[in-house]
């Protein structure tokens, strides 16, 4: 697909979430939520088929995935989706480009005084470890882009009492793999 094509496409999203969420249709839902999906990831993550042989998730995104697709507006997205391994996607794809120093990404952190870090805090305190673990490796690739200003915000969370063991637990492995790293 063009850029373009995908612009086009992406303009859909906002009208096949309301669909999906809204319409009393079961068919028409479950359409409306197997095009978002393919429109936010562009075909990197597929949800399996009962109708065909089905296939582990992580074989369909490799033998789709395409370096062009990861985009901020793509990685962006997918941060807020309904389905898990999609919101999970877009943290990955976020470590991707962070690690890549994508300059659109690194601008949009920057600009945004780190609103995406707090999102990507947010997928810490998630009950799946996919997405968790993802979150952690976005958070250790941007403590390592940006270590003066993340490092501190980063050592605050470890030493909150307020925190629930768990949550103290994850920034701990941020913070080991940022330092491993440096």
């Amino acid at each position: 697909l063009s850029s373009e094509n995908k612009q086009i496409l992406a303009s859909f999203y906002p009208s096949l979430i309301w669909i999906r969420e809204n319409h009393s249709n079961n068919e028409l839902s479950q359409l409306a939520n197997e095009l978002s999906t393919a429109f936010v990831t562009f075909g990197a993550v597929k949800e399996v088929s009962t109708k065909s042989k089905p296939k582990l998730l992580i074989e369909e995104i490799n033998e789709e995935r395409d370096l062009r697709d990861e985009t901020f507006q793509n990685a962006f997205a997918c941060l807020y989706d309904s389905s898990i391994p999609i919101r999970a996607h877009g943290l990955i794809l976020f470590r991707r480009l962070i690690e890549r120093s994508d300059r659109e990404t690194l601008t949009q952190i920057q600009d945004n005084n780190m609103k995406l870090f707090e999102r990507f805090q947010e997928h810490l305190h998630a009950d799946d470890s996919y997405e968790y673990l993802a979150a952690i490796n976005v958070l250790s690739a941007l403590a390592n882009q940006y270590t003066d200003k993340v490092l501190p915000l980063l050592c605050n969370e470890y030493l909150n009492k307020n925190r629930k063991l768990e949550d103290k637990l994850k920034v701990g492995e941020i913070l080991v793999k940022t330092c491993r790293s440096l």
